[in-house]
């Protein structure tokens, strides 16, 4: 969970981001645009990964990451 204050508008309600994990988040946006969906905001570099916010052609919104290096390391420990 993040604390999103300020980053969105306070009109947007609180609410669950589906995130699904990518090897390369970069392809992953490519094929998503292919394919008929948007991108919201990203692809941008983050501490935990590289991720980007995104709807498939109906437009339900999700989440693409590429784990960083250290969070693949946190998660093994």
């Amino acid at each position: 969970m993040a604390d999103v204050n300020g980053r969105i508008p306070d009109e947007v309600p609180a609410h669950w981001m589906t995130y699904f994990g990518s090897v390369d988040t970069d392809e992953a946006v490519d094929k998503i645009k292919e394919l008929g969906g948007q991108v919201l905001f990203g692809p941008i570099d983050i501490p935990a990964g590289r991720f980007a916010m995104v709807t498939d052609p109906a437009g339900a919104a999700f989440a693409v990451m590429q784990p960083s290096e250290q969070t693949l390391e946190c998660a093994k420990a």
